[in-house]
């Protein structure tokens, strides 16, 4: 296909915009002909009959001042106001007000239309002045300014004294030229303006189609868009652009895909880093956040034994049991911790087996006895023996402790615990509530983050950093096992629950992960 250039074309925009320009300049200069030329030459004549006006004020309406005047081609018609007498009137029968005044009949004399005429100027000066002195400039009665190019005379009127006068300079012909050039010159100029106009929108429009689709397509490049092509133009210039833009499109198709692959790849490998460094992070905090129960407890039987609070052998037997057992499970959190992060991470099944979770908790209730005896705490321990469930007993295990142990810590407002264990619907519905203070409702699922402290009324102690609860829902999500917290207000007690499965509904379906709402509390507990 044979390319044509942009330059035959440029130059018809130009010579249409030259054209363009050429009217506008042809319609100014008729314009300031108009306007500017015409009203100085009006002021050239008005100025001309001031002069003549000052003379024959200074020479008090002479005649000599009058023949002078006169003889300078200024038409004159002056009366003395008081008698009405003619002093001085234009020769000849042509009315000094031309075709304005309405003229005399057939066979009247010349001295009768000077009265006409003077009559007429005596109403014109009333008119314009009243009473008072001065004069005033007209050209007609219908135009009143002077600015018509049909205008034939230009008069100044007015009284001073006890005389009335009128003078007039006729306007040249040269008004006629003037208007038809006026005429012509505003009608070719507007028509070539409209013709120019609608040339270069048909040439400015042919020749900007290709642009906005070229415009078009780098858009959707711009976007990562490059289903688009340009279309071949009609001319080199374009086409090559096109070709240009067509190449550009390939490469940096090209270039996004393989770097879209390697973003990519390099996304899943961050997030694995990311994953095992907050896995790692975890490890360590609930490792310290959990060696700390069994520790204080270890402590605390220990400094029984010193205290000779175990004074039979009995009970001596015991403490050292729970020393030895607590010490024990405190390596097995160690190991149960790695294990955790190696199941978050897939490598590691849970342990579903059936155990009594009444036994359980009696266990985790004894682990904070002498505690609950220290703080003079009052118990309630509310459920029958055995309740078998099955799910991952340790998970369940560190559940209930960290419960206990915040309601052992966090009493605020009393001295009551109560733990309750209830069957509903297949489920074992277990909760461990205390006195507190009310927890402001936006607050409350915000106790599950790690570290939150939450309100003054629950501030964290006894060295806790805010994981117990966070290790809750990791564990029971991870088991797909609803938990929740309530305020019973009137009560005066704020509850923590966990819902298992019986050992013989196991294999029913179970609530949402994680689903605080997902099973309501009973009409006993409401």
């Amino acid at each position: 296909m044979k390319l044509r250039s942009y330059r035959p074309k440029m130059w018809v925009m130009m010579a249409l915009t030259s054209t363009f320009v050429v009217s506008l300049i042809i319609g100014g200069i008729v314009l300031a002909y108009r306007v500017v030329i015409k009203r100085e030459y009006l002021n050239g004549l008005s100025a001309q009959l001031a002069e003549a006006l000052q003379r024959l004020e200074t020479d008090d309406f002479s005649m000599e001042s009058a023949d002078e005047v006169r003889a300078d081609g200024i038409r004159l018609l002056i009366l003395r106001e008081t008698d009405g007498e003619i002093l001085w009137a234009g020769e000849g029968r042509e009315p000094f007000f031309g075709e304005s005044l309405e003229l005399p009949t057939e066979g009247q004399e010349g001295d009768d239309l000077n009265r006409t005429e003077a009559a007429y100027l005596l109403n014109l000066v009333q008119s314009y002045l009243g009473r008072l002195e001065g004069s005033r400039y007209f050209a007609d009665r219908n135009n009143s300014d002077g600015s018509s190019l049909e205008n034939k005379e230009l008069y100044l009127v007015g009284r001073s004294g006890v005389y009335v006068f009128g003078l007039s300079l006729p306007v040249e012909s040269t008004n006629a030229a003037m208007n038809m050039a006026l005429r012509y010159g505003t009608s070719v100029a507007a028509l070539s303006w409209i013709i120019s106009i609608f040339l270069i929108y048909l040439l400015s429009r042919r020749l900007t189609k290709p642009h906005k689709s070229i415009v078009q397509v780098a858009s959707r490049i711009s976007n990562l868009d490059f289903s688009r092509r340009c279309p071949p133009a009609g001319t080199r210039e374009l086409n090559d652009l096109s070709c240009s833009i067509n190449g550009m499109s390939d490469r940096l198709q090209t270039a996004v895909t393989d770097l879209r692959q390697t973003n990519d790849r390099l996304q899943v490998e961050l997030e694995k880093r990311i994953r095992q460094q907050r896995l790692t992070t975890e490890l360590l905090a609930n490792l310290s956040h959990d060696l700390k129960t069994p520790i204080a407890i270890i402590s605390g039987y220990a400094e029984g034994l010193q205290e000779g609070v175990a004074r039979t052998e009995d009970q001596r037997e015991r403490y050292y049991n729970t020393i030895l057992k607590e010490s024990e499970h405190m390596q097995g959190i160690v190991h149960r911790m790695l294990a955790l992060t190696r199941l978050e991470s897939g490598e590691v099944p849970l342990v579903m087996e059936d155990f009594d979770l009444a036994a359980l908790t009696d266990d985790v209730i004894e682990l904070f006895r002498w505690e609950i005896q220290r703080q003079s705490l009052v118990l309630d321990i509310d459920y029958a023996h055995p309740l078998m469930a099955r799910t991952d007993y340790e998970s369940i295990r560190q559940c209930i402790i960290n419960y206990i142990q915040n309601a052992v810590y966090h009493i605020n407002g009393g001295n009551q615990i109560r733990v309750r264990i209830r069957r509903e619907a297949g489920q074992l519905r277990l909760s461990a509530a205390n006195s507190s203070a009310p927890i402001r409702e936006e607050e409350l699922p915000r106790l599950w983050d790690k570290l939150y402290r939450g309100d003054h009324s629950r501030q964290r102690s006894h060295g806790e950093a805010g994981l117990g609860l966070a290790i809750v829902r990791g564990n029971l999500e991870r088991l797909g096992l609803p938990y929740g917290v309530r305020n019973l207000e009137a009560e005066g007690m704020v509850e923590f629950w966990l819902c298992v499965p019986a050992a013989e509904e196991a294999s029913a379906a179970l609530p949402a992960a994680g689903d605080p709402t997902a099973l309501k509390p009973t009409e006993e507990e409401q």
